[in-house]
């Protein structure tokens, strides 16, 4: 992702921790498309290019830092999670 592109998936999980080098994401230039049921692990998928949710549920356990677009189509929800009980900054 580090000279864009983009990366579609159903879902997005990780396996592994950043003490065994599997649980490391570096979001580049490119845009991460979520089609699915999706809950955002409160590790490593912490940081955004381009997000856009196209379909299904995705919901955040942590809070998330995108620097370039978020996009939600009619077909697709963002859910806040635990991060709707703290004060958060929607930048548009």
């Amino acid at each position: 992702m580090t000279a864009g592109g983009k990366l579609v998936t159903g879902s997005l999980g990780v396996e592994g921790t950043a003490a065994d080098g599997n649980g490391i994401w570096t979001p580049g230039n490119g845009t991460v498309e979520l089609t699915a049921n999706n809950t955002l692990p409160t590790t490593v998928f912490t940081n955004f290019n381009n997000l856009t949710l196209t379909n299904g549920w995705t919901t955040l356990s942590i809070d998330i830092t995108i620097v370039g677009n978020l996009e939600i189509d009619a077909s697709a929800s963002l859910d806040l999670g635990t991060v709707a009980n703290r004060t958060t900054t929607l930048s548009f």
